[in-house]
């Protein structure tokens, strides 16, 4: 009670009152001032990043590469720089904290007092001082939190937190109360209470030297664990990324042919991640975000993962998934990745998933899967899941129908899968096909442009070959365009049939003779637009603006359109 005394002397608080108001003002003045606001943030932000510099030659705050001398040099710099706000600060920071001793002090003091009114059963004058000491915890976190000045605290700070009404009374009350009901100590028995209390603050002490110690032990064996960790993790990953950047880059290259015969890259661990690094056409190696479309990252990161992938499950496994990676790539590039991974991962099993009908299309149509191991899943329900069609060889599915005499069913899926075949026909030839806005294309505008291409290129590589004096291969044309033109002869001569077939129609009532041979010739015309040993689609060989050949993935079909 003295000590409360003391500090509710009218010296002490005086001093309290002189201290809140330098206080004030010195944050008025900041608030009021952006720049010198800005200023301490920087200046705070400057001495934290002092503060954490270690051995590691890393900025604490951007993670950039320095010496440690340098930086350190660089950040005592910026704070001579900002003077004048470092002595605002360290004076907010002097007056925070002799308040704050002031508060503590004044909060232990009336704990004690407060145990005693529990002793004592004085719950009015308990109830009385734990308001006051709440009051002085809620002022305290404010300062703490560097949240001063509070609109709670705006007026008579003083007087509401150190002077409370009738705070003599509660004292007085207190202390008679327990003078009525314990005896005032003997000297002995005061020496022995001191004695008593000095022992247990002893061993807290020896307590807390212990505890201290041994958190001190952990924190330098964590620290060793860390370092020894990260150690060995950069070293392990970047000697895998050491293997795989020349896989990588070859991958790349492969993708992105001429435009990218220069690219090079840097991978590096670094920390949590990777210091990725790429170069632009001899400009220097910058992060892919800054240069780089976002087509060309997603293409950097399926070629990364596809050579990490490749290294790593090496001996394990042969599947690799990809789950949609072509959200962002353009067309002419997702056939590149289709020739990649047919050419480039043999033996590998893929699953990929897509919402991409034309890259599912060029999947098929260059090889890398079978038209039976294609799935479609639509229609999906939350009750009943998607729907599955698998979107296998459609002369299978055709043959039934026509089991079933059912003609109208096998023209439909006729007309459909030539529709979806002859487009990728057209794609891979580069075919002319008569423009139409809306993108709906017949199996007319396909099949035409289609046949128009193959023979103009079959002529193209007669051509070469005469001007070669290469007679064999002449005569090997020939032979395959004696074939083709019997099979565009008598195709156009049954294709009429499919669309009156596929309606009901009194005048066309087809049996299974009728359009048993329609099937059997579309059959044949398909086959002449792939390689019989691939299965892939013939295609143009295009180099710059000059067309080199038409072949297939294997090049068991290779038509040179190149003239002496």
């Amino acid at each position: 009670m003295d000590k409360l005394q003391n500090i509710k002397s009218d010296e002490n608080i005086k001093n309290i009152d002189n201290i809140i108001h330098k206080l004030q003002d010195l944050k008025v003045k900041i608030s009021s001032d952006h720049k010198l606001e800005d200023a301490l943030d920087h200046l705070k932000l400057t001495r934290l990043g002092l503060g954490l510099l270690n051995a590691d030659d890393n900025c604490p705050l951007c993670d950039t590469s320095w010496e440690t001398r340098n930086l350190k040099e660089h950040l005592e710099n910026k704070i001579n720089l900002l003077k004048d706000a470092a002595e605002n600060l360290d004076r907010i920071t002097d007056l925070s904290e002799n308040l704050i001793l002031k508060i503590n002090h004044a909060i232990g003091t009336l704990n004690e007092i407060i145990k005693s009114t529990e002793i004592l059963e004085l719950m009015e004058e308990q109830k009385i001082l734990e308001v006051w000491i709440n009051d002085l915890k809620i002022f305290l976190s404010t300062l703490e939190e560097d949240n001063y000045p509070d609109p709670k605290f705006e007026h008579n700070i003083v007087e509401i937190l150190f002077a409370p009404v009738n705070l003599q009374v509660v004292l007085d009350n207190i202390y008679s109360s327990a003078c009525e009901n314990f005896k005032e100590p003997s000297e002995e028995q005061t020496a022995w209470d001191n004695l008593t209390r000095l022992e247990e603050n002893l061993k807290n002490y020896e307590k807390s030297i212990n505890d201290c110690k041994k958190s001190f032990e952990s924190y330098e064996k964590g620290e060793i664990l860390l370092n020894t960790f990260l150690e060995s993790k950069n070293s392990i990953l970047n000697n895998l990324f050491a293997e795989i950047k020349d896989r990588f880059v070859e991958l790349y290259k492969q993708i992105h042919g001429i435009d990218e015969r220069e690219f090079d890259a840097l991978l590096i661990s670094e920390g949590a991640g990777v210091d990725f690094k790429v170069d632009f056409h001899g400009r220097g190696v910058n992060s892919p975000n800054a240069l780089h479309s976002e087509g060309h990252q997603d293409t950097m990161g399926i070629c990364l993962y596809l050579a990490l992938a490749e290294r790593l499950i090496q001996g394990f496994i042969d599947l690799i998934i990809l789950d949609d990676v072509m959200m962002s790539v353009d067309a002419p590039h997702r056939r590149e990745i289709c020739n990649l991974l047919a050419n480039f991962f043999k033996g590998r099993q893929f699953f990929i998933t897509t919402h991409d009908q034309t890259w599912a299309r060029q999947l098929q149509s260059e090889g890398v899967i079978q038209s039976r191991n294609r799935i479609e899943f639509s229609n999906w329900t939350i009750e009943d899941g998607p729907s599955l069609n698998i979107l296998g060889d459609i002369w299978d599915i055709i043959e039934e129908d026509l089991t079933r005499n059912d003609i109208p069913a096998a023209a439909a899926k006729l007309r459909r899968g030539s529709e979806e075949y002859f487009s990728q026909v057209c794609a891979s030839l580069h075919a002319p096909v008569r423009f139409k806005f809306n993108g709906q294309y017949e199996l007319g505008d396909l099949l035409n442009g289609a046949m128009s291409e193959y023979r103009s290129q079959l002529k193209h590589a007669k051509s070469a070959a005469r001007s070669w004096e290469n007679f064999e291969e002449l005569e090997r044309l020939k032979k395959i365009e004696d074939h083709s033109k019997g099979v565009f002869e008598r195709i156009n001569l049954e294709r009429w049939a499919v669309n009156p077939a596929v309606h009901f129609n009194q005048d066309n009532d087809f049996t299974l003779q009728d359009f048993k041979p329609v099937v059997d010739t579309f059959r044949e015309l398909f086959s002449i637009f792939q390689c019989n040993k691939c299965g892939t689609f013939l295609h143009l060989v295009i180099n710059g603006p000059k067309v080199e050949a038409v072949k297939c993935d294997c090049g068991n079909v290779t038509w040179n359109l190149k003239d002496k």
